[in-house]
């Protein structure tokens, strides 16, 4: 049985690499998806004992129903709207699909990291291929980010769970580091600080006393900024010039992190203006800025406005947001932002309260997908909804699950042991 399961999970995530066009871009698992888990999984789910997943899914189904309420009121066109609906549809099934298996052995997390590393060595990337040399060189700044980072760092992750070692965050750490020199800073960022958190938690530096937690936060926080003020200096003298390093000179106070993450993620800013703009119902799923409004907001951000004629000006250009959770608002309104919040922040807190609890050989990979589910939500794409947060949700809950069903049995276990010593005493004084 265990057999069979690992061969599904492997070809499920192997045929996310297999796409084609319908209503947009969809991939030979998102598509089985739609049949198999309302057909095979589902009904099998024990709904009566199962609270946290009724409370996903009660979620789930609000905010399908506020994106067609949205939908509506806005008039958007069916294409444009059946695609925003498709990925809160695709991204419940992907959660339900791997939460069925990854639930009936732990050891299938694994198999899922090996998976998702397997589909990057077959499939790679739509960005061109570029040398070793290219890399290390800081001249393949998107090949870097979208395909070797993710790929070594799944590698990385995939073996922490099956070589255990004491300093192995440390050394995932370091990997972060690289990263960021070379020019990705998000995967680099997201490995340095779970490979800290995580070295901490399996040495007990964080604890339930209040003073030392707080203590414990400063410095890793004064770590982390020292760390960023020394990088700021070496591309400020010249030293480190890969990436997205060039974004730091739009910055009028460059040792400032929110202006540097203003001028990197500067979609997120002005989806978030669109927002307000349309406060109740949004802008529509996939909208089009047609008046040119926002397109400038972003040529002001990047101090490009002046260099741009109006004839240069696109009629196709959509309005960004480079957010999951401000583009929910974005496109559907405050209802759907604040129902995304909610998935969100009740996985977030979810992994969070598993981190002291949680067993060393899963320990790294659930702080790195905490982490890197707070960075996707704020500032990754409306098409991460659907394939990468669905992975972050299923790997926390069972590891949340799991811990709740240790618990339980331990309960029973004392529970039995006292009975057992209640009944020895009574059989005595007879």
């Amino acid at each position: 049985m265990l057999y069979t399961r690992i061969i599904v999970i492997l070809l499920f995530e192997l045929g996310f690499g297999i796409k084609f066009n319908l209503i947009g871009t969809i991939s030979i698992s998102e598509l089985l998806l739609l049949f198999y888990v309302p057909l095979f999984v589902l009904p099998k789910v024990k709904w009566d004992g199962t609270n946290d997943i009724k409370k996903i899914t009660v979620a789930y189904a609000l905010l399908l129903c506020f994106q067609i309420l949205s939908e509506f009121m806005v008039g958007n066109d069916l294409p444009s709207a059946l695609k925003g609906l498709a990925i809160t549809v695709v991204s419940y099934f992907h959660f339900m699909f791997l939460l069925f298996y990854l639930s009936k052995q732990k050891v299938l997390i694994l198999v899922l990291v090996i998976s998702q590393v397997a589909n990057y060595l077959l499939f790679g990337t739509a960005i061109e291929e570029q040398t070793v040399e290219n890399v290390l060189a800081g001249e393949a700044a998107a090949y870097l980010k979208f395909y070797v980072a993710p790929l070594v760092t799944l590698a990385f992750l995939a073996v922490s769970m099956i070589y255990r070692h004491k300093y192995f965050p440390i050394v995932f750490s370091m990997l972060g580091i690289v990263f960021i020199f070379l020019g990705a800073r998000s995967s680099g960022g997201m490995a340095l600080l779970a490979g800290l958190v995580t070295y901490m938690l399996e040495h007990r530096i964080f604890t339930f006393d209040k003073k030392v937690l707080v203590l414990s936060t400063v410095v890793l926080c004064v770590i982390a900024y020292s760390f960023y003020a020394y990088y700021v200096s070496r591309v400020l003298a010249g030293e480190i010039t890969s990436g997205n390093s060039k974004q730091i000179f739009l910055c009028n106070n460059p040792y400032n992190p929110l202006e540097l993450l203003i001028a990197g993620r500067s979609e997120a800013l002005v989806g978030w203006r669109a927002f307000m703009d349309e406060f109740w119902f949004g802008h529509g799923a996939w909208p089009y800025d047609t008046t040119g409004r926002y397109q400038r907001m972003m040529l002001s951000l990047h101090e490009e406005l002046s260099m741009t004629s109006r004839s240069q000006m696109s009629f196709h250009y959509l309005i960004p947001s480079h957010s999951v959770l401000i583009g929910s608002g974005m496109m559907n309104g405050v209802f759907a932002f604040l129902t995304m919040g909610y998935i969100v922040l009740y996985f977030l807190w979810k992994g969070l309260r598993t981190f002291m609890k949680c067993e060393n050989r899963y320990k790294l990979v659930l702080v790195f997908y905490v982490f890197n589910l707070f960075w996707t939500a704020l500032f990754s794409p409306q098409s991460h909804f659907r394939q990468t947060m669905p992975v972050a949700f299923a790997i926390i809950f069972v590891l949340s699950m799991s811990n709740g069903k240790e618990k339980l049995s331990l309960d029973k276990s004392r529970l039995s042991a006292y009975r057992e010593n209640m009944m020895g005493l009574l059989r005595q004084r007879k």
